[in-house]
């Protein structure tokens, strides 16, 4: 219902291209759930008022323009087909979570159905449940602050919870479920990447379906931690700031809400807005009154959960200190008094040596596992994936090819004056994304303290998102044959690396969970095939009068 809400609001094309729209609308309902982490902080009552208000304006704007948004998602194939495929890949990826028998509640499945992970994936819900009750949720769990982590995916569960206590769903599974939601931001954020970069709706809707059963979207979907959605959002903020078209204070306005929220669902999507902010600043005419609109934006979204952390349950900066002082257990020293004193303690020649061994940590070898389907590899499988950049891409680092391919066909093009290329792309756009990609990247080695510290898992999940689907579409662009023989190993890997059970889980097959899996992948399958045969088609219908709306 509020995305509806969302999308509708959202509909005008000078703010928000229309192939992001349901990626920023979505935003929209997240940054609702900001709001509602700040209403039931300041009394359960007054979250529950907010809540039903909210929920019941959505329901009165919508039956008021019922007409317009059920006539704009039944044309709009940029919304129904990435929606459904976020539907169909949800309901796979609970297919393979439970798709062996056990009594571990959800979010212990969750943690334990691939490799041992810690808590957490709990914290947004054991947050959640301390404001529920009324309770102070200093002191979160261990020896770790509520300030420490923050907020918005604990937001999106207070959104949430009246209606789900209505129907008496069970708080772990609603923790469960609207992380997922949440998580599964990244079909649309890649739909929208692949069609500005200039792809078909079949090209992106089959990059999707490819990407699905790699490490990271499967990994973090399920395992709720808030940093996938995270990278999702920090993605619809480039595609806004670099889409086509005058930035206006409004864009910039919309581009800085998304950031902020990523941020406020995990910091390490810092590195890639770090990244972001250096790119915007070399390749791009900034204006101060938009660049003063985006500021502003951020800082009134941001600002309070600051105060929280320096002011409420100071002092907040523990994640800070472990990845980029080295400083691991609990210290009672500022920031930058412990930045300042571990690398004051180091020579250049050491400091150097740090910053390789994130590099080659990033680089690891193993090369020869992508071919390998045994058993016997499939905890080392897991473990690199879960760990080391290049490793999650696998044979699709063969695409990076494409790249030199990119410009042997460009170079052809001029020389021939004829058009070349299998797939038109949007050479700025692409080469702006290569260009985030690589200076995030570049930002993530050396900022991260070391040695051997650049694991998936402590970085910003854009640069595995944005890798993956480069890799597909530069292999489309050398042949069409290359991308489906990476597509079949693709799922092969698939297959034998993620369906099994984790050796410490001893279940038998859950027949009802196979069936959801195979529903799942059968409805994507089919969205796929649609996409590539009428969705052109129901796009762009005649202009009805509900277009000057």
């Amino acid at each position: 219902m509020l995305l509806a809400v969302w999308v509708d609001l959202l509909r005008s094309p000078t703010l928000v291209p229309s192939e992001a729209r349901l990626l920023v609308a979505a935003g929209g309902v997240a940054l609702s759930g900001w709001l509602a982490f700040g209403a039931w902080f300041s009394a359960p009552f007054g979250g529950q008022i907010f809540t039903w208000a909210l929920f019941a304006a959505s329901g009165a704007y919508l039956l008021k323009n019922r007409a317009r948004v059920r006539h704009d998602w039944i044309r709009r194939s940029e919304l129904w087909i990435p929606a459904l495929m976020m539907v169909a890949i949800g309901v796979s990826y609970i297919g393979i979570l439970w798709l062996f028998r056990t009594e571990l509640p959800i979010d212990k499945l969750a943690a334990n159905r691939f490799i041992g992970l810690p808590v957490d994936n709990e914290i947004p819900r054991l947050f959640a449940e301390r404001l529920i009750r009324g309770e102070s949720p200093r002191e979160l769990i261990g020896d770790w602050l509520s300030s420490d982590r923050p907020p918005l995916q604990t937001g999106l569960i207070l959104l949430v919870y009246p209606m789900a206590a209505l129907l008496r769903l069970p708080i772990d599974v609603l923790g469960q479920c609207t992380g997922m939601w949440f998580h599964l931001l990244w079909i649309p954020a890649i739909w929208a990447v692949v069609r500005m970069w200039g792809g078909s709706r079949g090209l992106s809707s089959l990059v999707i379906a490819l990407m699905c059963t790699g490490a990271t979207p499967v990994l973090y979907t399920l395992y709720v931690w808030p940093k996938l959605g995270a990278a999702a959002l920090v993605i619809g903020t480039f595609l806004i700031y670099f889409a086509p078209g005058e930035r206006t204070a409004g864009r910039l306005a919309i581009a800085a809400a998304l950031a902020a929220a990523g941020w406020l669902a995990h910091g390490g999507v810092a590195f890639s807005l770090i990244g972001l902010a250096v790119l915007a600043l070399i390749t791009s005419r900034l204006r101060p009154l938009p660049i003063a609109a985006g500021v502003l934006t951020f800082l009134v979204l941001a600002t309070p959960w600051i105060a929280y952390q320096k002011l409420y349950e100071p002092p907040g900066d523990r994640l800070l200190k472990w990845h980029i002082a080295g400083v691991i257990p609990i210290d009672e020293r500022s920031f930058g008094e412990t930045v300042k004193q571990a690398y004051g303690d180091l020579t250049w020649e050491q400091i150097w040596a740090l910053k390789r061994a994130n590099f080659d940590y990033v680089f690891q070898r193993g090369r020869e596992a992508w071919l390998d389907f045994s058993p016997a590899g499939l905890p080392g499988r897991r473990s690199r994936e879960f760990y080391h950049l290049f490793a999650v891409q696998g044979l699709w680092n063969v695409g990076w090819i494409g790249l030199f391919w990119l410009g042997w066909m460009e170079f052809r093009r001029r020389k021939t004056a004829r058009a070349a290329l299998p797939v038109s792309l949007d050479a700025p756009l692409f080469s702006r994304s290569l260009a985030w990609s690589i200076l995030s990247l570049a930002g993530w080695l050396l900022l991260m303290f070391g040695p051997g510290t650049t694991s998936i898992h402590q970085g910003t999940l854009v640069l595995p998102l944005l890798m993956s689907a480069s890799c597909m579409v530069l292999a489309r662009c050398i042949h069409p044959f290359l991308l489906a023989a990476l597509g079949a190993w693709q799922i092969g890997h698939f297959v034998v690396t993620w369906l099994p059970r984790n050796p410490a889980l001893n279940g038998k097959l859950d027949y009802a969970a196979v069936s959801l899996l195979l529903g799942g992948m059968g409805i994507l399958g089919g969205l796929v095939y649609l996409s590539h045969r009428c969705t052109e088609a129901i796009a762009n219908p005649p202009a009805t009068p509900s277009d000057q709306l």
